[in-house]
């Protein structure tokens, strides 16, 4: 058996979980056919048999499924199994890479339809019985018909010829925890998912965007428990967010153990950074950034390309006009000014505009800065100042955002398409209570609903609420 640069003799295998599972609640095609009544005297309902005898295809549909998962970035590089086996010589079912089907492509049919004046089947397809979608090759489920784009269940290749069918959408990225990052449409735009709390809930999407040319940041997910894989995972690199190296200090919760692995908190105030996230202190849900210094503390983006073949941090993608939006606020109630915050490149610095008047005390600026070969981008950030809400996407794009109850994982938030928030407020119970809308013009209340459940008990028949005893009502009770 050979890993890596080790031969290692004699070693027994056991194969605990067969990589290949069946997915039978899984449809790989659906069909509907128009068939006379005398058509099932022969008890021959196969695809094929119904196909060459009726040629009447209403309708159909197919998909096909993908074991491929995408590590992120820096993860091979960062974790040993049993000191000297890396993770990049082990076995990929581990890792989450590989084993677990998922949906990728779904395909329509484009062939013409047919019209002969019998109402029952016009309207059907006129595709050749030779180009349906599946086939069997060899015991093994394979696209037989020409496709447009990559079809095989299994492996991906491209199929030339008259298209008779056209994927109408692809999953192009997953993780290995199963998010859907990045799909691509029929027509080739893609539409993208950046997902935190702990990559268990989506925290941005975007449209018209590729997985890693945008970023959120709420400053939501810091202050909350970490499993020693996904802080081992996350921790000494940028992946998590493009902030999260500013709170990469953990430290451990002694007797807190679950799961045969241990757990980690952020330290969220550290003393070598300038910034601290301010709790209660915030445009949406609980925290923001806070620089608790005088002077202007700078933070700092990579510039690139995001490499295909895995899950890349947030980079400013080269030679694309971005817009940046972000909400900031000073507890001595100042007002902010086009330029009081800049955002440099190339050398140059680009001044951000105050898009609102105070809200709450705080001010949403904007700035369109169009990337060019820089190596950075520079976010200068004036001292005493609470930020919140970042946002970053090329400036074709369109993002929505969210924003949760760290604990609860509850949605607080939402924020629309130019950063303004949609808040959601709770009961003691989890019912939703009051929605309120940022505006302009401040924040309204748009609905509000309360549930109660009554106060009186043991009331007899035909008693008032004189006949005193258990027949009266609670003081209280209004």
């Amino acid at each position: 058996w050979s890993l890596g640069k080790k031969r290692y003799l004699g070693v027994s295998v056991k194969v605990l979980r067969s990589g290949r599972r069946n997915n039978l609640n899984q449809a790989v095609q659906q069909t509907s056919f128009a068939v006379d009544k005398d058509q099932f005297a022969s008890h021959t309902l196969d695809l094929n048999s119904l196909f060459a005898k009726t040629g009447a295809l209403l309708s159909a549909s197919a998909q096909t499924y993908t074991d491929d998962a995408q590590m992120y970035s820096g993860f091979l590089n960062e974790m040993n199994i049993e000191g000297d086996f890396k993770y990049a010589q082990f076995n990929p079912y581990v890792l989450g890479t590989k084993g677990n089907y998922r949906a990728q492509s779904a395909f329509v049919p484009i062939a013409g339809r047919s019209y002969a004046n019998y109402i029952r089947k016009d309207g059907s397809f006129g595709m050749p019985l030779a180009n349906q979608f599946w086939t069997l090759s060899n015991s093994r489920a394979v696209p037989a018909g020409a496709c447009d784009g990559p079809t095989d269940l299994f492996v991906e290749n491209s199929r030339t010829g008259p298209l008779y069918w056209k994927m109408a959408s692809r999953v192009t990225r997953y993780d290995i925890f199963g998010n859907a990052l990045e799909e691509q449409d029929a027509i080739g735009n893609f539409s993208s998912a950046q997902y935190g709390y702990n990559k268990s809930l989506p925290v941005s999407v975007a449209t018209n965007a590729k997985h890693g040319e945008f970023l959120f940041e709420g400053f939501e997910d810091y202050n909350m428990l970490l499993p020693e894989k996904i802080a081992q995972l996350f921790l000494k690199g940028d992946q998590y967010s493009a902030f999260a190296l500013i709170f990469g200090n953990v430290k451990w919760m002694s007797g807190f153990n679950r799961y045969d692995q241990r757990f980690f908190l952020r330290d969220i105030a550290p003393t070598s950074s300038a910034v601290m996230l301010a709790k209660n202190i915030s445009h949406s849900g609980y925290y923001s950034m806070y620089n608790t210094r005088d002077s202007v503390y700078t933070h700092t983006f990579n510039v690139g390309n995001a490499p295909s073949g895995e899950i890349s941090p947030f980079k400013f993608a080269t030679g694309t006009k971005y817009l940046v939006q972000f909400w900031v606020k000073r507890l001595s109630g100042t007002k902010f000014s086009d330029g009081d915050i800049k955002i440099e490149h190339n050398s140059t610095e680009v001044n951000t505009k105050v898009k609102t008047g105070s809200i709450d005390g705080w001010y949403q600026l904007e700035a369109i800065v169009d990337i060019g070969s820089s190596a950075t981008v520079k976010l200068k950030i004036p001292g005493n100042v609470y930020i919140d809400d970042i946002r970053a996407l090329p400036a074709k794009a369109n993002m929505k955002s969210f924003v949760y109850d760290p604990m609860t994982f509850r949605l607080m938030a939402q924020l629309d398409e130019n950063n303004f928030a949609t808040f959601f407020e709770y009961d003691q119970e989890g019912l939703l209570l009051r929605t309120k809308k940022e505006t302009e013009k401040g924040i309204m209340t748009i609905s509000e609903s309360r549930r109660a459940n009554s106060k009186l008990t043991d009331i007899t028949p035909g008693e008032g609420s004189s006949g005193g005893g258990s027949g009266e009502a609670d003081p209280d009770h209004e």
